[in-house]
């Protein structure tokens, strides 16, 4: 099936083929289309992942880089640390 997307909505798209385990979003221009996106996707289940709406930039990275040390995980893949 084709269909016409935007930039912002391709973007969206490409994070969902990208499956992260979380999204922490923060809406603001320009990139509120792809947070609006992101969320809509998380909720009618084409992307299994946690939605964080987060107040800033900064609570958004801080959000993200929480969850790799929870899960064990590196930012660059699914490496569990310690376990080589």
């Amino acid at each position: 099936m084709r269909r016409f997307l935007s930039g912002d909505e391709a973007f969206a798209e490409g994070v969902r083929l990208a499956r992260p385990h979380v999204v922490s979003a923060y809406p603001i221009t320009p990139q509120t289309v792809v947070v609006e996106r992101l969320s809509e996707m998380v909720e009618d289940g084409s992307l299994a992942a946690e939605y964080v709406h987060v107040e800033s930039e900064h609570s958004a990275l801080a959000c993200a880089l929480g969850r790799i040390k929870d899960d064990g995980l590196v930012p660059w893949g699914e490496h569990r640390l310690g376990n080589d």
